[in-house]
């Protein structure tokens, strides 16, 4: 059985690098036909091993966005989502039929209410429709967190999956120094994958990497959780397997600039940093700082004259987004507080929008939640003001309540692990927490970041889940503590 297992599972991985990163096509138009084999392979597998369907959902997230460019329809660009929802339903339903204790934790009342407040918020909103795929949006990967939480995996199951993690995030970013090198030359902003016309990302008429990725800010966000999780493990594994992480997080390293992106360069540096407070040996701290000196020296030596311009331009008056944004955040949260404290409504942002155009045909029409000087509630570029101006101040204290609960549940579970490599693995964990809280309230963007979602709420579990990891393997089921 599991020979069976690990050749679907390669089969698998197998097809996702022939579909999405060459990119080769079986068919002119439409999905083609090794998305669908993919896809059936994927759903059996799921059915029976959940941490097999998680492995396998996190090494397809990060290519789904080149499924939409090569003229997919608006139902299989949802192919991940419904794959997410496929296994976490099947685990309901079978806890349901062996009547399993269910697994509490600090996160489940927040997050309950939290979504049970979208639901009534989806009744304001300016239509169903744009309602619904608000909260798609937002509570799509949700679930997954309970899935982790109450299917903690076995170590090996563990390091296979990091490893898979990793394994995909080398194959993104060679297949982004590939972009680069292809880029060269190029007029214009138009580009054609698999046949398929759309415009590149652009800052300023200046390119950006964006790999496999619809956007290259959520290219450069991911790097910037894998380069801190990879950091983490560094100092604790073997030799050889140090040698093949460290490739993977140099690789990350320098396609990082490429990106143009300043949200993943802050966040790599933060991430790191974190890593350094949290190791109570100052020879860790000492090898750790060292690697964010000499990340930063490859940077900025790998970094092209356009990435350095992208430096410049932000630091002066040019980047109005960058040097007024705490002006933005003020008319957002002034607004907040006077005029909607109850919030607009689901749907009302252009991501919603945007999606409800693609699946109807039609132009969807801007909505009235408005903040001071005429600006949209989302002009302060951040992710918890664009909850907040969908469910109010309530959704704001409830998302608010969920970061507080993770940092409260990680920060405990690093000071009682005793195991070298889940400790090690809190504190990763806790670095990446960093990068999305930075993201999350201080910078980011109101678009969907669909992979980093994913990844976030899967990173959550694990992080609630390692205290039970290391309990389970201090005493067995069955086995009774002295």
């Amino acid at each position: 059985m599991k020979h069976r297992l690990v050749v679907t599972v390669a089969g698998a991985l197998l097809l996702l690098v022939v579909e999405a990163v060459l990119p080769t096509r079986l068919a002119q138009r439409g999905p083609s036909i090794l998305l669908y084999v993919f896809a059936v392979l994927a759903f059996v597998v799921a059915l029976r091993y959940p941490w097999a369907g998680i492995m396998l959902l996190l090494a397809y997230g990060p290519f789904a966005p080149a499924v939409r460019f090569a003229g997919a329809s608006s139902l299989d660009s949802l192919l991940k989502d419904l794959f997410a929802l496929a296994i976490v339903g099947f685990w309901v339903v079978r806890s349901l039929l062996k009547r399993e204790q269910w697994v509490r934790t600090s996160l489940d009342v927040p997050l309950v209410l939290f979504v049970a407040l979208m639901v009534l918020q989806a009744l304001r909103g300016p239509s169903l429709l744009r309602a619904l795929l608000a909260i798609k949006v937002l509570a799509t990967y949700i679930p997954i967190y309970f899935l982790v939480v109450n299917n903690p995996p076995t170590r090996r199951q563990l390091r296979r999956v990091l490893w898979v993690v990793m394994g995909v995030a080398a194959i993104t970013a060679a297949y982004g120094l590939y972009q680069n090198v292809t880029f060269e030359g190029r007029s214009g902003l138009q580009m054609a994958i698999a046949g398929q016309s759309f415009l590149i990302s652009s800052r300023e008429d200046r390119l950006r990497v964006f790999s496999t990725f619809s956007h290259s800010t959520v290219f450069s966000l991911y790097l910037s959780l894998i380069i801190t999780l990879g950091v983490a493990f560094l100092p604790i594994i073997t030799r050889w397997r140090r040698v093949l992480l460290a490739s993977v997080v140099g690789l990350s390293v320098a396609v990082l600039p490429l990106t143009l992106s300043r949200i993943g360069w802050i966040g790599s540096v933060l991430g790191v940093v974190t890593l350094s407070l949290l190791s109570w040996r100052g020879s860790q701290r000492l090898r750790i700082l060292l690697v964010v000196v000499v990340g930063a020296f490859v940077f900025l030596a790998a970094a092209t004259p356009e990435t350095r311009e992208t430096l410049d331009w932000s630091f002066t008056e040019q980047d109005v987004s960058f040097q007024n944004r705490q002006i933005f955040a003020g008319w957002s949260y002034r607004t907040l507080l006077t005029e909607v404290p109850g919030g607009c409504g689901m749907g009302v942002l252009p991501d919603s929008a945007d999606l409800a155009g693609r699946i109807t045909n039609s132009v969807q029409p801007a909505y009235t939640c408005m903040v001071s000087g005429g600006r949209f509630m989302q002009a302060a570029d951040t992710v918890i003001l664009a909850v907040a101006a969908q469910t109010g101040i309530p959704g704001y204290l409830l998302y608010t309540w969920i970061f507080v609960s993770l940092w409260r549940g990680g920060w405990r579970a690093f000071r009682r692990l005793q195991d070298p490599e889940l400790r090690r693995l809190a504190a990763g964990l806790l670095g990446v927490l960093a990068i999305m809280t930075l993201s999350n309230y201080l910078s980011g963007s109101t678009q969907a970041y669909p992979v980093v979602d994913l990844y976030f709420w899967f990173f959550a579990g694990l992080l609630m889940s390692l205290e039970r990891i290391e309990a389970r393997e201090l005493h067995p089921v069955g086995e009774t503590p002295a």
